[in-house]
């Protein structure tokens, strides 16, 4: 049960973090050639810019709520996929928190002045929050492999 609301949060979390990077900055490359691009208005490049990317950021997140919804139902109802599935995903999440502490301060030191106070704030700050990320990923794992968890999935061996 608590793996499953979990499960709803990480979802939502992904369509913010899907729905923030979908509005980067786009910029259209354009050739010396004469192409049929030449004669398009800047608006309507504007518009199919930034078409793309929301188009994206849609399919990606009701691909990724789709999932979170198939995967809590397997956590609320027992099943041993849905333990499964969720097991991977903490290990992926786990991989990909710790490639975030190791690289995110050498991103944040490239970006911003060095000399200024805020951007050492900011270095702790994404130190620290990949910490209790890694932290609470752990603990999902320690509890997913309690024994009576394991039980309530039918993943105990007879002996």
């Amino acid at each position: 049960m608590i793996i499953g609301i979990i499960a709803i949060f990480g979802g939502i979390s992904i369509v913010v973090v899907v729905a923030y990077f979908s509005f980067a900055p786009i910029s259209l490359t354009e050739n010396n050639n004469r192409t049929i691009t030449e004669s398009v208005s800047p608006q309507l490049k504007q518009l199919f810019g930034t078409i793309g990317p929301v188009a994206g950021a849609v399919f990606l997140s009701l691909l990724a709520i789709g999932i979170g919804y198939i995967v809590m139902y397997g956590l609320l109802k027992g099943k041993g996929w849905g333990r499964t599935i969720t097991i991977i995903l903490v290990i992926i999440g786990i991989g990909l928190q710790v490639l975030s502490a190791i690289t995110g301060p050498v991103f944040i030191a490239s970006i911003v002045n060095t000399d200024d106070a805020d951007a050492s704030n900011s270095l702790i700050e994404g130190i620290i929050c990949s910490i209790i990320g890694i932290a609470i990923s752990i603990l999902i794992q320690y509890y997913l492999y309690r024994r009576y968890v394991k039980s309530y999935f039918g993943k105990t061996h007879q002996q």
